[in-house]
């Protein structure tokens, strides 16, 4: 741990940030194991010292987190035994933090994202949409490569006509991800002795995998982003220099530099029989995952009441109909109660699909505390009225 501690210090610099994007600065960090947090550039911290605390429950993933006030990106360090991509991985999180140093505002909204629209007519134009943007980004003659572009611009405004809000859920997850795994790419380039076009195709070459695609939307956002950014810097070399200077996305900030005036708005579509299958394949995926989950041994208990959803990682959701599996963690509000739960949970909505109806957990043991406290064994306690029906216990809040 000493080692890449000192080499972090060493790298994470002004001087060496700058080169992957203007003005990135070396904001508070911190790497963590099963036990210990190393913080560093923390107020908390002298300067050009690391800051070490035990490691609590806000240390979860690699992210960013407001800690003692101040954002600071975070990276799980037993998920990147390899040095060189735990640089890369921890720039990519700092970048975050630079967003919001920025007064980043283009997030998504991240239920749009849950609830993404599987439209057959949908899949089958964006899975055209990327291969256009992949072979946009490959292609080194530069008339092809504007062909392909206007092409790949082309289908997403046909898109745009067809299910409005859910692409600009896309654009947002773009501009959000894709210049963070920019200069991922970038900080990799600067340690690694794999051709930088090799290395460019291990990041976008999931842009056009069918199943990737679709499986988890906000992901397949990423290399999505990643490719425009990487046509950004062939038209508009300098184009950095002025994102954060306007509230356009990264699609519109493309599109802008294309004459689509001519641009011919798909109106009919052709559902071929690869994505009607596809369709299916991913609908049984869903389902076996929330199967799989639900049929594990255990004490099943389930929830309902006055429940909210206060925080989750949307990368780990698998949605079915009006069932959600968070597969990490989630942050719940029942009541006046706040429970962080680290571990699979199931949400079932009502018809609305957003008010909750009840939630699914499976733990070892439930120990009864009192006639109105139950204590969850790995979550905590719950204060409600419970009753066991089929061997599972149900408790009101």
């Amino acid at each position: 741990m000493e080692e890449i501690l000192k080499r972090l210090k060493e790298d994470i610099t002004v001087q060496e940030l700058s080169n992957y994007w203007p003005e990135f600065q070396p904001y508070a960090f911190a790497i963590y194991d099963a036990e210990n947090v190393y913080i560093y550039n923390h107020p908390l911290s002298s300067e050009g010292e690391i800051l070490y605390v035990k490691r609590d429950e806000q240390f979860n993933g690699c992210t960013t987190i407001m800690y003692e006030g101040v954002p600071t990106a975070i990276v799980d360090r037993t998920l990147y035994p390899n040095d060189d991509e735990l640089y890369a991985i921890l720039t990519h999180e700092i970048f975050h933090v630079h967003q919001h140093q920025q007064g980043e505002s283009r997030s998504p909204n991240e239920i749009l994202g849950m609830t993404y629209s599987l439209k057959l007519e949908n899949m089958e134009l964006r899975m055209k949409e990327r291969n256009h943007l992949y072979r946009a980004v490959k292609e080194v003659d530069a008339k092809e490569k504007y062909k392909w572009i206007r092409k790949f611009i082309m289908i997403r405004e046909s898109r745009i006509r067809l299910i409005n809000e859910y692409v600009e859920y896309e654009n947002f997850t773009e501009t959000i991800e894709g210049p963070a795994w920019y200069v991922e790419l970038q900080a990799l380039k600067k340690n690694t002795k794999v051709p930088d076009h090799l290395l460019i195709e291990s990041f976008i070459a999931k842009v056009i995998d069918p199943f990737q695609t679709f499986v988890n939307i906000r992901e397949s956002c990423y290399y999505s982003g990643l490719c425009i950014c990487l046509l950004l810097d062939h038209v508009v070399p300098d184009w950095k220099k002025a994102h954060f200077q306007t509230d356009k996305t990264l699609f519109e900030q493309l599109k802008d530099l294309f004459d689509i005036e001519d641009l011919q708005i798909l109106e009919q579509v052709n559902i071929s029989r690869a994505t009607e299958s596809l369709y299916k394949q991913i609908q049984e995926q869903k389902q076996r995952a929330i199967h799989t989950y639900s049929s594990r041994e255990g004490t099943h208990v389930y929830i309902k009441g006055d429940v909210k959803v206060k925080g989750f990682d949307p990368m780990n959701v698998v949605c079915h109909e009006d069932i959600r599996l968070h597969k990490t963690f989630i942050q719940i509000q029942m009541n006046d109660q706040i429970l962080h739960i680290n571990q699979p949970t199931i949400i079932y909505f009502k018809e609305d699909g957003k008010t909750i109806d009840k939630l699914h957990l499976i733990v070892k043991e439930v120990t009864f505390k009192g006639s109105n406290e139950f204590d969850l064994e790995g979550i905590g306690k719950v204060d409600g009225q419970g009753h066991w029906i089929n061997n599972a216990i149900w408790i009101r809040v």
